[in-house]
């Protein structure tokens, strides 16, 4: 070992010195490099510090391009922007990442080791222009690929580069000012990053002339719209869904020939100016989500090829401009959400407001919430009768009849006129209408619907519908539901006490004498358990479920018949759905909202229910509702691999105290455990694992006197693991999560304890010494902590395990026999810890470990020597064993699972570790006071005291002990270390009076 530190000490001063490229020293994030000319002269040139990794000749060439062009070739800027995107920042971190293979998922697909001739041209998303030896970057487009991290600033040295796209990942921070030196620059797109904010710079509105397509769209820029005077090229500008405000004036004041101009979603304010006649090729048009008011009389005039024109959701007043008739190119008009008043024009002729028929491309028309008055104009039909496909005028106050004319429109697939006067009849001609077509005529003064309607077979073919004629079309008179026609969740229901008018009126939505009973279909007020078996199939999708399950579907069949579904004395007690995919369609994809609306509350009214199983629900959506804690006899609950269903825990689960079994892992519930949970004392089983609950674990848990399984794994949960677990649990599963603090010792009173799982938290500490000592436990996985100490040899005698990992710690010392000899033992890793020679011979011969890579790669297989690294630290088949650190790097530990630049502080402070390894507390104290004086405390190397000493060779100097904590104390200020006047170490004294060899 210590011949080992010695040759790591001689190997970090060659590797340095044996560069052409000389004196490399690491300034913050970037390294500072002498390149020597042909003519002798030298120049220090700031250098990414990822060219520690790079060979001699590759460093020369690049200085070399850099120095004669005055800018970083395209390769080290695309090196730069993936260390930038893939591990966020080129720096110490990131390297030692991208030394390791498989340390995070490459998202970018680069070779970014192959430093051949133009290599990078082949990468994905990168294009060259290769019609010219140079190659030069013509686009680069890494488009949703899960990217973080910022844009470099260095990327506006490609003073060829044409395209930019990175939307879709979570790139944060401002965009750069440099890029406003991209002159050739014409497409930029960052949409939907979600996490870049601040200004559009000033640099980017003068500089970038060639701009023709910019999206800055979902993010959360900030500001006014810019003066864009000379992007003379610009026709496509995207900037919804931000926080820009202030008016559009300076906008239309720029010479724009724009073609698609999306504004939505911000704050803009004011009215709308007159539009310049440079916008005459506008296409589409979104202003919509914003506070504009004033009117749109006139407003696109000037823009005769307008196909898109949403400006829903402000604040607008006035009437409709009858230019809006001489839009002949216009495809979808909306204009809802605001205050607009008047009539529809006639739309003939002579009419002087405008002619349907003009608008020759009007395929969707959306004016609803409103404040529009008048009747419905017979020509609107006629006028777009081959094109309309949806008209919504809902929530307005249009009266009249519906006219007759509606026949005409062929292509209509829905008509939404709910909340309005109209009256009479609806028209027998509607039954001439596409098949397809969806209405809404609820909650206005219609008297009457043609049997012709209610015979459609498109409505009455789905079994919801089969006993209810016209009703699933508007309520018959005297009736009513929440929507003013049965749907497959409730049916008409009577309503009582209505006066005239009001009693002759179908469709109604409200009953101003009864309350609405959801669920009900045969009109009694109450639900029977076949009424709450029907919600359950409707909200999730039932249709698709499957022919064997249609019965769910019928009212009046036996609910104790139904699949999945098991009675006890003529009442439901169990309902398993676990074998059919709720909220999906026959091909297994997620139905849409409206369709899905998760777990109905009136469940709770099955009195008799015991089990409730919805287990590999992976479409199911929603929340747990809270009434569900009201079914007192419930013993087993189960709803699993849900990822739709969120919401927190109701505290009414307090309630169910008989129940034995609680399931709701892989989920997204969130929020924290309610105290409530621990009054459940004939839990046995508690899996939460796979969602988003926070919060730390209650010492209440000790009530649970009756919990074998407590599986919280893959959550946010914080603190420390309760002092007092129940004595009966047998697995512990708290993996993935954010707990702290030590293992607590009192884990040896869980005698029954067979696998405890807490790999991948922040634990510190020791392994407590009662652990070792649970004679059931057959898995230990504690990977990923911050635990410090030994490992005990205890460990190798327990009969029963099998799995022992508790790698990437802070453990040190050597592996202990006993393992050598363990009968049960199929897995052990302790890589990635600090841990020495030699490795028991015996746990070498084993090769059943690890898959029985020992019988492949002998020790390597149970821990990777020095100079080698591997992921897992030991050899896999993945790498064909363990892998050569890269030049420049090495490990200083067995089990390395990255390579490392390796310091001077590094080398003298594993030479200190080594050699209070295995020495008591009395010896400890002794060596550190030879150190330097002062009371050595486990656990507290680095502690600094100065005194005045006479060395060994006569020189006088500051003593203190080695500082192992103070990364930047130089280590020629430690005692015996002796340097020369470049601060390199010729020397060492260290005491070893109680070494045994």
């Amino acid at each position: 070992k210590l011949c080992w530190l010695l040759l790591l000490l001689a190997w970090d001063v060659c590797a340095t010195t044996e560069q052409n490229v000389n004196n490399m020293t690491l300034d913050g994030g970037t390294v500072q490099m002498q390149y020597q000319h042909g003519n002798g002269t030298k120049e220090t040139v700031s250098c990414p510090r990822y060219f520690f990794t790079l060979s001699t000749a590759n460093v020369q060439a690049e200085i070399k391009y850099k120095l004669k062009h005055n800018r970083w070739s395209d390769r080290v800027i695309l090196d730069l922007l993936y260390y930038g995107l893939q591990y966020g920042g080129v720096d110490g971190a990131s390297l030692d990442a991208a030394a390791s293979t498989n340390q995070k998922k490459q998202q970018i697909k680069w070779d970014i080791l192959q430093r051949n001739a133009h290599s990078h041209c082949t990468w994905e998303g990168v294009h060259c222009n290769k019609k010219n030896k140079q190659h030069e970057v013509k686009q680069i487009s890494l488009s949703r690929l899960g990217l973080s991290g910022t844009l470099p600033d260095e990327l506006y040295q490609m003073s060829t580069l044409e395209t930019i796209e990175v939307n879709g990942n979570k790139i944060h921070g401002r965009l750069p000012s440099a890029y406003g030196a991209m002159s050739k620059l014409r497409i930029f797109n960052v949409e939907d990053n979600h996490h870049l904010k601040g200004n559009i710079p000033e640099s980017w509105l003068q500089g970038m002339t060639s701009m023709e397509f910019l999206s800055l769209a979902g993010n959360n820029f900030t500001g006014t719209i810019p003066q864009l005077h000379d992007w003379k090229k610009l026709i496509y500008l995207d900037l919804s869904r931000n926080h820009f405000e202030g008016p559009l004036d300076g906008l239309y004041e720029n010479k724009l020939q724009l073609i698609n101009l999306c504004l939505s979603h911000n704050q803009l304010t004011g009215t709308l100016p007159s539009v310049p006649t440079t916008l005459e090729e506008m296409k589409g048009l979104d202003l919509s989500h914003n506070q504009l008011s004033g009117t749109i009389a006139n407003f696109g005039t000037d823009m005769p090829n307008l196909q898109e024109f949403f400006l829903q959701s402000n604040q607008f007043t006035g009437s409709l401009p009858k230019d809006l008739f001489r839009l002949s190119h216009l495809r979808m008009l909306r204009l809802s959400n605001n205050m607009l008043t008047g009539s529809l024009p006639s739309g003939d002729k002579q009419s002087t407001g405008g002619n349907w028929a003009d608008l020759e491309a009007l395929e969707q028309l959306d004016l609803k919430h409103n404040k529009l008055t008048g009747t419905f104009p017979p020509q609107l039909f006629i006028g777009l009768a081959n094109r309309v496909t949806s008209i919504d005028l809902g929530f307005n106050k249009f009266e009249g009849t519906l006219p007759a004319t509606i026949k005409y429109a062929s292509k209509l697939l829905s008509l939404l006129l709910p909340y309005n006067n109209f009256e009479g009849s609806i028209p027998v001609e509607m039954a001439q209408t596409n098949t397809k077509l969806k209405f809404n005529f609820t909650q206005n003064r219609f008297t009457s619907i043609p049997e012709e309607l209610c015979d459609r077979v498109d409505l009455n073919k789905q079994a919801y519908y089969y006993f209810y004629h016209c009703n699933p079309i508007m309520c018959e008179k005297g009736t009513f539901t929440l929507n003013g026609a049965q749907d497959k969740y409730s049916g008409c229901q009577m309503c009582n006490g209505l006066s005239k008018p009001e009693s002759e009126y179908i469709g109604r939505a409200t009953c101003p004498t009864m309350n609405f009973t959801y669920g009900d279909q045969d009109m009694t007020g109450e639900l029977s358990e076949t009424e709450i078996l029907r919600l359950l199939h409707a909200h999730t999708g039932g249709i698709h479920w499957g022919r064997k399950y249609v019965d769910w579907g019928i009212p009046m069949n036996d609910p104790c018949k139904h699949p999945g579904i098991t009675c006890a004395n003529n009442h439901v007690a169990k309902i398993d759905l676990s074998e059919v995919s709720l909220c999906s369609d026959f091909k297994k994809q997620s139905l849409p909202d409206d369709e899905c609306r998760g777990i109905p509350s009136e469940l709770a009214l099955l009195e008799h229910l015991e089990v409730l199983n919805l287990g590999k629900q992976q479409h199911l959506r929603g929340t747990l509702p809270w009434e569900l804690g009201l079914t007192t006899k419930l013993k087993y609950l189960e709803i699993t691999n849900a990822p739709g269903m969120n919401g927190t825990l109701p505290s009414s689960f307090g309630n169910l105290t008989n129940l034995k079994v609680l399931n709701l892992s892989s989920c997204k519930f969130n929020g924290t455990i309610p105290e409530e949970f621990y009054q459940l004392t004939q839990l046995e089983k508690l899996h939460l694992n796979v969602n988003n609950f926070s919060g730390q674990i209650s010492s209440s848990i000790k009530k649970l006197t009756n919990l074998k399984e407590f599986m919280m794994s893959r959550t946010y949960l914080t603190g420390t693991i309760p002092e007092e677990l129940p004595s009966s649990i047998e697995n512990l599963e708290l993996y993935g999560t954010h707990l702290t603090g030590n293992i607590p010792a009192s884990i040896g009173n869980c005698t029954n304890l067979k696998r405890m799982d807490l790999f991948n938290n922040k634990l510190t500490g020791s392994l407590p010494d009662s652990l070792s000592k649970l004679q059931s436990l057959q898995i230990l996985h504690l990977k990923l902590n911050q635990l410090t100490g030994t490992i005990s040899p205890n460990f190798g005698e327990l009969s029963h395990l099998s799995w022992f990992d508790v790698s990437s710690n802070k453990l040190m010392g050597t592996i202990p026999s006993t393992f050598g000899t363990s009968r049960s033992l199929h897995d052990f890793r302790v890589g990635n810890n600090r841990i020495y020679a030699p490795i028991p011979p015996s746990l070498c011969r084993n090769v059943h470990i690890n898959g029985g890579l020992v019988a492949t790669y002998g020790c390597d297989g149970i821990i990777c020597p020095l100079d080698t690294f591997s992921d897992t630290g030991h050899a896999t088949d993945a790498n064909k064993g363990c892998v050569p650190c890269p030049m420049g790097l090495t490990s200083m530990y067995l089990g390395a699972s990255k390579c490392e630049m390796v310091s001077d502080h590094d080398i003298l402070t594993m030479f200190y570790e080594v050699l209070l390894h295995g020495l008591d507390a009395k010896e400890r104290k002794q060596l550190s006071s030879e150190m330097g004086g002062g009371l050595y405390k486990e656990g507290m190397i680095g502690t600094t005291t100065t005194t005045e000493d006479a060395t060994s060779d006569g020189d006088t100097h500051t003593e203190s002990h080695w500082s192992f904590k103070d990364a930047s104390a130089s280590v020629c200020e430690w005692k015996g270390v002796k340097c020369d006047s470049k601060e390199k170490i010729l020397s060492f004294r260290f005491p070893t009076p109680y070494m045994d060899d």
